[in-house]
């Protein structure tokens, strides 16, 4: 009889055990979807100004390794319009075609590797085209984000081949400083903020705001201060309900 309840009692715990961990794997994971749009322009380095639009839908997956670390993949397509204008006249003479066709599309897909922790993150990762960059088309570019600080309060960030509209053709780079915009409660995964610093693009001003505990709406904007290069974009991100806490 013994034996007989301490095969019951091993299996009771185990039981308890198994359903314990499986019960917090359910609560630690979770996905968020995002779809995004964009236009801008810029000028090639040695060629015509452009004008593009781009729209990109992305999928993030993550998983608590730790009750502060989660691990997070993530995967992002992305399509773009690219058209070349024009050149300017040149001392009187009339305006010629650009070397290359006037009309390209691109896109890619971006994936992404990381760990968030509520005062850092950082993934790494790549993007794989045809990407338009400066005009051309080329087949990869290495893709990452730094987070350094607590979104909700203030943060340090640096971003590659990382923007919701998608990278290409502009998006590339950013490197800036964001802080968080109260009232909602720290930590929570949509908590509202802006975030400005200087791109590819220009400099940027962007943010983020929080509806209910689902959505997120996601807005950037840049400006070099001249009529070729600038960017807008707007983005929505969804939480479904399910596995993870509030």
């Amino acid at each position: 009889m013994r034996i007989v309840g301490r095969l019951a009692l091993g299996l009771g715990l185990g039981l308890g055990v198994s359903t314990a961990m499986n019960a917090t794997a359910a609560r630690d994971e979770h996905v968020t979807v995002a779809v995004g749009g964009g236009a801008g322009g810029y000028r090639e380095s040695c060629g015509p100004a452009h004008r593009y639009g781009t729209a990109a839908v992305g999928v993030e997956y993550a998983r608590a390794l730790s009750d502060t670390v989660d691990l997070t993949l993530e995967a992002q397509g992305s399509g773009a319009i690219d058209v070349a204008l024009l050149q300017p006249p040149q001392d009187g003479q009339p305006a010629e075609p650009p070397e290359e066709p006037r009309v390209q599309g691109g896109g890619g897909l971006r994936l992404l590797v990381g760990f968030d922790h509520r005062y850092a993150a950082f993934s790494l990762g790549g993007a794989v085209g045809p990407l338009i960059f400066d005009g051309d088309l080329i087949p990869v570019f290495p893709a990452g984000r730094l987070r350094l600080g607590e979104r909700s309060v203030f943060f340090l960030e640096g971003h590659v081949s990382d923007h919701f509209a998608g990278p290409s053709p502009g998006g590339f780079f950013q490197a800036g400083l964001g802080v968080g915009i109260p009232p909602r409660p720290r930590g929570a995964w949509n908590h509202p903020y802006v975030r400005g610093g200087v791109a590819d693009a220009g400099y940027y001003l962007g943010g983020s705001y929080g509806v209910g505990s689902r959505v997120a709406l996601d807005g950037f904007l840049s400006n070099a201060f001249d009529r070729d290069t600038w960017q807008v974009a707007l983005g929505v991100r969804w939480r479904p309900p399910g596995r993870h806490p509030e």
